[in-house]
């Protein structure tokens, strides 16, 4: 979308009789918005239509999750939740003479307690953003590409086209999968 944009733009500008800047922003925050509430429905959907497996071929039960107002609520629950419990039996396993066996349990939940937080802090700027971009300068590019422009369909960057369901489903969740929870 964003390349379209940019051609018909350029195409614009070379028209134009004017010299002054026109800023296009190429966003789907106001007219297509994709909403936390749909990631959350989709994600479920999709890992319970695909689990992923877990070291012993067993596919992993997805949950309902907890959906959060910032990252420092997140950061709190997580905490409470997870954190101070993993540093309780850090301690517990420091006083126990089977610390090796446990030792490892312990090793293996810190490690997916830190990739968690990685991966929550990764995310933050997408998960907690509230702004919304007007993009009344990119739509009105698009009307004048229509009427001036044979080839203008070609250069489709309209966001209320994006079909975020299809887009979670088919490309984002499966890449994720694929790339990142490897």
């Amino acid at each position: 979308m964003v390349i379209n944009a940019l051609i018909m733009a350029m195409v614009e500008c070379a028209n134009r009789s004017t010299s002054s800047e026109i800023i296009y922003h190429v966003g789907s925050s106001l007219r297509n918005p994709f909403k936390f509430s749909n990631f959350q429905e989709l994600s479920m959907r999709y890992f319970v239509q695909n689990p992923l497996i877990d070291k012993d071929g067993k596919p992993i039960k997805v949950g309902e999750f907890t959906a959060f107002s910032s990252m420092a609520s997140f950061r709190i629950y997580m905490s409470i939740r997870y954190s101070l419990p993993l540093k309780l039996f850090h301690l517990a396993i420091n006083t126990v003479l089977f610390q090796k066996r446990y030792k490892d349990k312990y090793n293996t939940l810190d490690r997916k307690l830190k990739r968690v937080m990685r991966l929550a802090e990764l995310y933050e700027p997408y998960g907690f953003f509230k702004g919304i971009f007007h993009d009344a300068n990119s739509e009105k590019l698009q009307i004048v590409a229509r009427e001036t422009c044979s080839d203008a369909d070609a250069f489709n960057f309209d966001p209320t086209c994006v079909n975020w369901e299809a887009y979670m489903m088919d490309v984002h969740f499966p890449g994720l999968v694929k790339y990142v929870l490897k």
